[in-house]
């Protein structure tokens, strides 16, 4: 039994060590990382804005919070829908696919920093 967990380390040692290494997400030219710079740029943008938004929530009254809560659902659908056109759909995005899921994401990250800039011009409120 002890010889077979040692293997299993031994076996799975490369593929830790992989894990751990940095893409360099300016001078890379393999697909999957590509894809991965792509994703970890949007899920940054992503935070910034669930911050901004949870900033500017907590400010205002309960009438307009639950109109900027329909508003940012109905945006992320939207977001997330138009991603998905300009993408080709979802037979872009499975397995298999090589440059679907890094325009997905591009896609993504270009609309949520749009969207943060709104919600930092309207800060203040409804207008």
């Amino acid at each position: 039994m002890r010889g077979a967990f040692v293997l299993a380390l031994v076996l799975l040692a490369p593929v830790a060590a992989d894990a751990e290494e940095k893409i360099d997400c300016k001078n890379t030219t393999i697909q999957p990382e590509m894809n991965a710079c792509a994703e970890d740029a949007y899920q940054k943008a992503d935070a910034t804005l669930n911050k901004l938004y949870a900033g500017i929530i907590k400010g205002l009254d309960a009438g307009d919070a639950g109109r900027l809560r329909a508003a940012e659902r109905a945006w992320v659908e939207f977001r997330d829908a138009e991603c998905l056109y300009r993408v080709g759909g979802e037979d872009a995005m499975g397995i298999g696919a090589s440059m679907g899921p890094m325009i997905y994401a591009k896609c993504q990250e270009e609309f949520t920093k749009e969207r943060i800039d709104q919600l930092k011009d309207d800060a203040s409120g409804p207008q």
